[in-house]
């Protein structure tokens, strides 16, 4: 049963729905739970099929929340008594599919207030909301085994009519006292570039004990519905050898894939936005804008606003800090001083580099003035490279570098073209790509990837499922398949070159030659200055701002030939 279940759960489980059903299963409890348990298994694309429905079908996301704090507001209690019903009534009538769809839709109502996102409401857990759930995602399994080793949940069901609706509000309770805590130790900047950093070890913790209390209240209520419909369970021929002959696990994977390269686009671009305005709104989810909006109407217009004389009598008086409005100050002074440390570096190693320059001839590219220091008021990742790089001197600069390329200024004299070379090919080992060193390179042989050409034809997540190796992940590969695609397809342009632009967020030669040359160097000197980019370059030089603004220009070229 165990490798049944492993099998089962690694073709179908591609969130973090799909998973607590499945976990879920391991708390039935009665006498034939595992003869139930193998009903629920044959079955198991159903029951994955209902977990999702609440967010793919039905969208009726006020019932997938419910705040303590507010009087219980939400509509989680009643959507889950009437799927619970469901459940008993099909399992009584012995419609086995019916009763396990109707099972999977049942966990979905009954976990989500079992997020701490889903009992509350505040502008500081709508900016992270999504990147929260993604990280979760993403980190799963490791919070499993973390709940694995912490003492088990104390769930209990009351022996009354309404123990159900009692249960809800129970866990929804307990989820709510880590709301602010979730909020303070989630990172964003890290969780968006790799999403299980940005839960801190505080933060893994609270979300394991949640997990294990989701599934374990999953398990519970399914092994009560099927207490009351007293019905015996059906034998069920589930043996390993027919699961693995009915199963499509390249489609899955393939699926998979495309899932987590959704996600991550759309955890972008909310960070993109919330550094840019201080909010997220126009890239606000589904789900998250349908709950704000009842909120907003059900909630907050009918809380009467005392005037401020009121409120506040006492001159220079002002409300204590919540702990939200700390943790937020805190990401912010965090913020500005990573960035002032930056700006420092990349100066200092501007005036090195000016130092050991010779003087240039009047007609020359001018030179780089110093770079400005950040302003205090910098909030999105444009704003930030121009902390590090002044923007107009750039653009003038970058100007002049245009113009002498076109031949509208003298060029240097005594330079000469440079010829064209490319310094990757499909044929060459897989050791020569980008990021690639020799111990991953026997890595990655040792699956069956030899050369370049098979790096790029490779599916990431299978990949790094068959290296199952914890730093390699599938993002990983993506990158390197984007910094290979570059280095083979513009001219002179050589891996760190590629690792730079694929790191500043220019992931093929398109988006590489329309980039604007300065918004093109301003973001890769902001990554260079990174923990990212320092690694990259190996605690090294950031490149020219002229090398930079030619890497635009071949890869137009190279889209014009």
């Amino acid at each position: 049963m165990n490798m049944l279940f492993r099998v089962l759960y690694a073709a179908h489980a591609r969130g973090t729905h799909h998973k607590l059903a499945l976990d879920g299963l391991r708390h039935v409890a009665g006498d034939d739970a595992e003869t139930w348990r193998c009903v629920f298994l044959k079955h198991a694309d159903l029951l994955m099929l209902g977990a999702k429905a609440p967010d793919d079908s039905f969208k009726d996301f006020k019932n997938h929340v419910l705040h303590p704090r507010e009087n219980f507001w939400g509509g989680a209690p009643p959507k889950v008594r009437n799927w619970y019903g469901h459940v008993v009534t099909a399992l009584k009538q012995k419609d086995w599919p019916t009763a396990v769809y109707a099972a999977g839709v049942l966990s979905h109502y009954l976990t989500d207030p079992l997020h701490p996102f889903h009992t509350g409401q505040s502008q500081a857990e709508n900016d992270i909301h999504r990147a929260v759930e993604w990280s979760i995602n993403r980190a799963y399994d490791t919070l499993w085994k973390l709940a694995a080793t912490l003492p088990p949940p104390v769930v209990k069901i009351e022996d009354a009519d309404n123990w159900l609706e009692t249960l809800v509000c129970d866990g929804a309770v307990v989820a709510n006292g880590h709301y602010e805590r979730l909020i303070a130790h989630y990172d964003f900047t890290r969780g968006v570039v790799d999403p299980p950093a940005g839960l801190d070890t505080v933060a893994q913790r609270l979300v394991a004990e949640l997990i294990a209390r989701a599934a374990m209240t999953f398990g519970m209520v399914l092994q009560r519905a099927i207490d009351e419909a007293a019905v015996t369970a059906p034998e069920v021929d589930l043996t390993l050898d027919t699961v693995l002959a009915t199963l499509k696990v390249p489609l899955r994977v393939l699926q998979k894939s495309l899932a987590d390269a959704a996600d991550r686009r759309a955890v972008e671009r909310m960070y993109d936005e919330l550094q840019a305005t201080g909010k997220v709104e126009a890239n606000l989810p589904e789900d998250d804008r349908a709950v704000r909006a009842a909120h907003a109407e059900e909630v907050l217009a009918k809380i009467a606003q005392l005037p401020s004389a009121k409120a506040f009598p006492y001159q220079g008086v002002t409300p204590p800090e919540t702990s939200v409005e700390r943790a937020a100050r805190l990401r912010e002074e965090n913020r500005k001083r990573a960035l002032e440390e930056a700006a420092r570096r990349v100066a200092e190693q501007a005036a090195v580099r000016a130092a050991s320059k010779p003087a240039a001839p009047a007609a020359s590219v001018p030179a780089v003035p110093k770079p400005a220091e950040p302003a205090a008021s910098e909030a999105s990742p444009a704003a930030e490279a121009e902390s590090v790089v002044d923007r107009t001197s750039l653009v003038a600069r970058l100007d002049a570098h245009e113009r002498t390329r076109s031949g509208s200024v003298p060029s240097i004299e005594g330079a000469t073209p440079r010829p064209n070379k490319f310094y990757l090919a499909r044929g060459h080992d897989i050791v020569d790509a980008p990021s690639i060193g020799p111990k991953t390179a026997e890595r990655l042989i040792a699956v069956g990837l030899k050369t370049v050409c098979d790096l790029m034809e490779a599916d990431p997540a299978a990949v790094a499922e068959m290296l199952a190796v914890r730093h390699i992940t599938a993002d990983s590969i993506r990158d390197w398949q984007d910094q290979s695609a570059l280095v083979m397809s513009v001219p002179n342009l050589r891996g760190t070159h590629a690792q730079l632009i694929v790191g500043a967020g220019f992931r093929d030669p398109e988006s590489l030659a329309a980039a604007e040359p300065a918004d093109l160097c301003a973001r890769v000197l902001a990554f260079a200055a990174s923990t990212d980019g320092q690694r990259v370059l190996r605690n090294g030089t950031p490149p020219d701002i002229e090398a930079i603004a030619a890497w635009g220009a071949s890869a137009r070229q190279a889209i014009a030939a």
